[in-house]
């Protein structure tokens, strides 16, 4: 009986092949030939779907979370994820990924596309490479200061010359801006042996500028270790800046709030005279979360950041939008959604603040910045208004009044009016006003105030004005 069913269950697939190819009569008016073709393009598109799919379900995948940051410069969630194929990182595409809050319900979340590496070790112990730069500034250091940057640039060297793929480069800048020489045993010494005193200007912005912008350009993971006193004092007399604009602190931190997490950034403040402002704001425009400011020793991340080669923790990260921009000390979830396989994974952790203490977002910055700059919002308002009140409005009036008082003149007959003031007779085609009784020209309407000539005398004439030719509101708003 099964061995029945089983050959009636064949049969009933051929059968349906054999009508689906050789069948006249199932689609009127299309030639056998083109019917065939586009049966026969749809049966392999079906299979390519069907052994895809197989294809699909046989594969080992691995989506995982790895924990949830928040970052002051741009205000955003950086959701860090694990991705595998069979056992082999795979790096995601932003539309790969959908993400959603859930705060008593599933809102969609915007992302910043791309999505964020952070890939470092794979399973197969394969490491990215990395790229070290130690970044000394020479601008006014004393013979002490001198001393303490070589011991902290050997400390560094030491750090990472015993890594795997690993590079280590080296740089100077003072009036000038050194380029990067590579770090080795055998010239660590004569490289060392440049931080000396003497040099008393630091390019520092520049500087810092044009290596991260270098470095970016690189492979693997990077990491700049700037020895510096923090303080900007350029040279303007010299030949760079004769064709160009001295870079800021805007120019540094656009750059630095751009990179990536594969770009790590350490200040190190050196020196008896410190300004440790720009390089703890460096620290906190980065990123990267284990980035950090330290004072006269090697920050404690960078220890971390060299360690972080045992285990895959994260090869993605994604920057998300919250939908709930304050914090109230709540639980918040989220969920990210792999588009390709259907997994899904949440994602749970503490946020700031109380319901009786709600803290919104944070910014960077001073108090006394953000104050200026909410200010200078401010001051804009209110000057954008004035401008409205003074130009916009009276204009849009004097708009209004030439088109509905203001004609051209056409002389009937021989009669030729005069301008009442000047006395001068009207040309063909200019322009004249009509409000009043009087005709006049728009010169001599503006000239005395936007009024008819005779007002408001022509209110005590014997046949009366009907008061149209009273001043207009064709002024400015503020005389």
């Amino acid at each position: 009986m099964d061995g029945n069913r089983k050959i009636d269950a064949k049969a009933q697939v051929l059968n349906f092949f054999r009508k689906l190819f050789y069948s006249d009569h199932m689609y009127q008016g299309i030639s056998p030939k083109v019917y065939k073709f586009g049966a026969g393009f749809f049966l392999i598109g079906t299979l390519t779907l069907f052994f895809s799919a197989q294809r699909l379900a046989a594969q080992d995948y691995t989506f995982e979370s790895a924990g949830v940051v928040f970052s002051d410069s741009t205000q955003t969630f950086d959701v860090f994820f694990k991705v595998l194929d069979n056992g082999i990182p795979i790096k995601l595409k932003s539309k790969d990924i959908k993400a959603f809050e859930i705060i008593d319900q599933e809102n969609e979340m915007t992302n910043y596309p791309p999505l964020y590496r952070d890939s470092f070790v794979t399973d197969s112990g394969v490491k990215d490479t990395i790229s070290a730069l130690i970044l000394a500034d020479l601008g006014s250091l004393d013979e002490a200061g001198a001393q303490q940057a070589r011991q902290l640039a050997e400390q560094a060297y030491q750090l990472f010359s015993g890594q795997a793929n690993t590079q280590v480069w080296f740089s100077t800048f003072g009036s000038e801006v050194g380029p990067a020489q590579l770090m080795t045993s055998e010239s660590k010494d004569s490289l060392l042996a440049k931080i000396q005193t003497g040099d008393r200007s630091s390019d520092l912005y520049r500087s810092v500028f044009q290596h991260v912008r270098d470095m970016k350009k690189t492979g693997g993971k990077k990491v700049l270790i700037l020895l510096s006193g923090g303080v900007n004092s350029y040279l303007s007399n010299s030949e760079y800046y004769q064709t160009r604009l001295p870079y800021d602190t805007s120019d540094v931190f656009r750059l630095v709030s751009s990179l990536d997490y594969s770009f790590s950034l350490f200040p190190v403040a050196i020196g008896s005279k410190k300004d440790e402002g720009f390089l703890k704001q460096l620290a906190v425009h980065s990123p990267a979360p284990s980035d950090a400011y330290s004072d006269a020793a090697l920050p404690k991340g960078l220890e971390s950041f060299v360690g972080k080669s045992e285990v895959l923790h994260s090869n993605n990260v994604i920057r998300l939008f919250p939908v709930d921009r304050v914090q109230r000390g709540r639980t918040r979830t989220l969920k990210l959604v792999w588009g390709v396989t259907g997994k899904e994974v949440n994602v749970s952790f503490k946020e700031a603040g109380s319901p009786n203490n709600p803290q919104p977002l944070a910014r960077t910055g001073s108090a006394v910045a953000n104050f200026f700059q909410q200010l200078l919002i401010a001051i804009g308002l209110v000057g954008g208004m004035l401008a409205l009140f003074q130009f916009a409005v009276p204009g849009v009036e004097r708009q209004r009044f030439r088109k509905k008082y203001v004609v051209k003149y056409k002389q009937e007959g021989n009669v030729s009016k005069r301008d009442p003031l000047t006395n001068e007779p009207f040309q063909a085609g200019e322009s004249v006003v009509v409000k009043c009784r009087q005709m006049c020209s728009v010169s001599t309407w503006e000239g005395i105030g936007g009024q008819c000539p005779n007002y408001p005398d022509c209110l005590d004439f014997n046949d009366p004005c009907d008061g149209a030719g009273a001043p207009t509101v064709d002024k400015n708003s503020f005389p």
